[in-house]
């Protein structure tokens, strides 16, 4: 069994732009997962799929679970 990492960000609501600057810097290939975790309770949505996708090649997928 082949094992790839998987890596966990923590983000505060509004770090959009420091998310896309982690995301934007790593390659197609980069062989990991990465999984965003975002508090949104203290403001509104600002990790939108759509606005991460346009910053990456990697391919951005929004699970739609939330805490409460």
């Amino acid at each position: 069994m082949d094992a790839s990492p998987i890596v966990a960000v923590a983000s505060c609501a509004g770090d959009l732009e420091a998310v896309s600057e982690l995301l934007s810097a790593l390659p197609a290939e980069c062989g990991a997962a990465f999984i965003i975790v975002q508090d949104l309770n203290s403001g509104p949505e600002s990790l939108p799929t759509e606005a991460l996708a346009t910053r990456t090649i990697l391919p951005v997928m929004h699970t739609g679970l939330r805490a409460f």
